[in-house]
């Protein structure tokens, strides 16, 4: 995506406007959308809207989660945040070779509450695989200390879209989960889970809900605008998908 910071010191917010690059029509929409959803699947996502030009183009509005503005002062303050590449010291270039575990180490050893993240990873990770995500690499994870609470907790999800309306593309998982990458079910979870001190019940109910509350916004995908082709491979990924994790 194309992306530019904007600050807008009347409505005290900060922002990110994304744009589609020619290669990849309609990613806007595709990524508003499945903001939303993954809001109304239960996962703390950042604010995002579609907004116009003069000439009917669109962009991606984004609200900085990262940037909080106190009391009077003119400018924001930063908010600690750190992706998978900086919590695990490891270069930006590597943010394709980074695996779940290796995140998951990660939570362990910097949040505040480790088996509480873990599982809130999981859930990200599997609803990204579910919508046939395959960009969640290491710099789209991170860790933040929440401006409400002070404790050290998974940030918000962000650059959530699918790579299924897109051919061409590999469709594989950026990170593994395990040694796998795709053609996942309930039991892989469930196997990485127990490696990772994660009760069985609580993957199973995580991933029995996460199923049934994505599986209706597969007939939700108009509103993108995709082609019907591509729309329908999504939709049978969605579908697919929710059923492989939900037995």
């Amino acid at each position: 995506m194309i992306t530019f910071p904007l600050g807008s010191r009347s409505r005290r917010k900060a922002h990110i406007l994304k744009l589609c690059p020619p290669a990849f029509p309609r990613i806007v929409e595709n990524e508003e959308f499945f903001l939303k959803m993954a809001r109304g699947c239960g996962l703390e996502v950042n604010d995002a809207k579609i907004v116009y030009d003069r000439t009917g183009e669109s962009g991606l509005l984004i609200t900085r989660f990262d940037r909080v503005f106190e009391n009077d002062r003119e400018f924001p303050t930063k908010v600690h945040v750190e992706d998978g590449c900086q919590f695990l010291d490891r270069y930006p270039s590597s943010k394709y070779q980074i695996s779940c575990q290796e995140i998951v180490d990660g939570i362990r050893e910097f949040a505040t509450a480790p088996m509480v993240e873990t599982l809130r990873f999981l859930k990200l990770y599997a609803f990204s695989y579910i919508i046939g995500n395959g960009d969640l690499h290491a710099k789209n994870v991170s860790l933040w200390r929440s401006p409400t609470s002070g404790l050290v907790e998974l940030a918000p999800a962000y650059d959530l879209l699918t790579t299924q309306a897109y051919k061409g593309l590999d469709q594989h998982m950026a990170m593994k989960l395990g040694a796998k990458d795709d053609e996942f079910r309930a039991k892989d979870f469930l196997s990485f889970g127990k490696r990772n001190g994660i009760p069985e019940p609580a993957i199973t109910k995580m991933l029995k809900q996460l199923a049934s509350k994505a599986q209706p916004w597969a007939d939700k995908l108009d509103s993108i605008k995709l082609e019907p082709k591509d729309q329908n491979r999504v939709a049978r990924c969605i579908r697919d998908r929710c059923k492989r994790l939900a037995r």
